[in-house]
């Protein structure tokens, strides 16, 4: 029998910037799905040079890419304490998603994506070089937690 490991799912915090008190809870994607989403960036950046049915095309292109990009985050989003303006709870659904506006998406989205590419430190022993963590000093806390199967 091999080893099987327990899904990751980050706690992400946003302490002093502008979602402070916001917690989300969401898990890591695979390697095959992070490279895929991060593998149009720039596609429609260049545009000189191209004829208006290609930009089109690109920007057809990067459309289906944003759609497919907000389906993976509701795909491992576990939870949130995410209320409307009314105080009711958004669900952790696309539809919960696409009623709020993009700016604070595109900064969960942000914070989820550099939780997957920081590496934790494993050491049970604090660092002792006096440095604050670059997520630590933004506060963008986002510490791992293995996912228990029920």
């Amino acid at each position: 029998m091999g080893f099987r490991p327990e899904p990751t799912v980050y706690k992400l915090t946003f302490e002093g910037t502008p979602l402070d008190g916001l917690h989300v809870r969401v898990g890591c994607c695979t390697v095959g799905e992070h490279n895929k989403m991060t593998g149009l960036v720039g596609a429609a950046s260049s545009t000189q040079d191209i004829d208006i049915s290609e930009l089109a095309a690109r920007l057809e292109e990067v459309s289906q890419h944003n759609e497919w990009v907000l389906n993976l985050f509701v795909k491992y989003l576990v939870s949130w304490d995410l209320e409307d303006l009314t105080g009711q709870p958004v669900p952790c659904t696309r539809e919960g998603i696409d009623s709020q506006e993009r700016s604070l998406i595109s900064m969960v989205m942000a914070a989820w994506q550099r939780a997957m590419v920081t590496i934790p430190n494993l050491s049970s022993e604090p660092s002792t070089n006096g440095e604050t963590s670059e997520e630590q000093s933004l506060g963008l806390g986002s510490s791992s937690e293995s996912q228990k199967n029920s």
